[in-house]
């Protein structure tokens, strides 16, 4: 159960969790890539190689896209929030977002509305489950890739910061690059796709009222032609539908 109703973050604590690992991940590179004079030895070569790449960067992306607890201006979606709005973990609002139950409906009718406009013999599309990608597949194999990456508070793909090399850099910063921004444009993803369900929603029925006013040639007719209302080009389209 999560709080008086029984939908719950499939994630759990787990995006805190790498979230609180990876900003520990991105102190220590920062430490690294600022210490003076340079460590002796091996490590030099160490904190050049962390200051031609943005591997610290990365992993302070990380955290801050996984929960807004660790962004330095408190602003921006996070992967947390995102996924406890759209799974229902939490029924409010975030900002300007609907809250769990207006996704859902948009999702609901969007889904209808597409169906029905569907041409016979056309496949059936999933118009539902796109504005959840976060919650699903998409979301849990980026999960997956931050677990892989962010493995404790002091290792990166198990391997202790302490024993990374030089060569390993490179690899880790492509890949800490790759999962930073997985998050990041799974949000997105969900966001715009809801987005564009709600303006087809809003089209659709908009376009419905137009339709039944026409219809309606004792009131709604003369409303939209003595008003103003209609556009000529819409009054030639509606003269046009039989």
């Amino acid at each position: 159960m999560s709080g008086n109703h029984p939908l719950a973050n499939p994630y759990g604590s787990r995006i805190e969790d790498r979230a609180s690992s990876a900003d520990s991940i991105a102190d220590i590179l920062y430490g690294l890539v600022n210490s003076i004079p340079p460590p002796p030895g091996q490590a030099s070569e160490l904190q050049l190689a962390l200051l031609r790449s943005d591997t610290a960067d990365n992993f302070a992306r990380i955290a801050d896209h996984l929960n807004n607890e660790f962004s330095e201006t408190g602003t921006g979606p996070s992967f947390k929030e995102h996924t406890d709005r759209i799974s229902g973990e939490t029924l409010q609002s975030d900002g300007e977002r609907y809250p769990f139950t207006g996704v859902q409906g948009i999702a609901r009718a969007y889904n209808g509305m597409r169906e029905s406009m569907r041409n016979e013999g056309e496949p059936v599309e999933d118009n539902y489950s796109i504005l959840f990608t976060s919650i699903l597949r998409a979301g849990k194999d980026v999960m997956r890739d931050v677990e892989s990456l962010v493995t404790s508070d002091t290792s990166i793909s198990g391997i202790t910061i302490s024993e990374i090399t030089p060569a390993d850099i490179e690899g880790i910063s492509a890949d800490s690059f790759r999962v930073a921004n997985g998050i990041i444009g799974l949000i997105e993803e969900d966001n715009g796709n809801f987005d564009e369900a709600l303006n087809y929603v809003k089209a659709y029925g908009l376009g419905s009222m137009i339709l039944g006013m026409n219809r309606d040639t004792y009131f709604g007719k003369r409303l939209l032609d003595e008003s103003g209302i209609a556009t000529e080009e819409l009054r030639q389209e509606l003269d046009d539908i039989v």
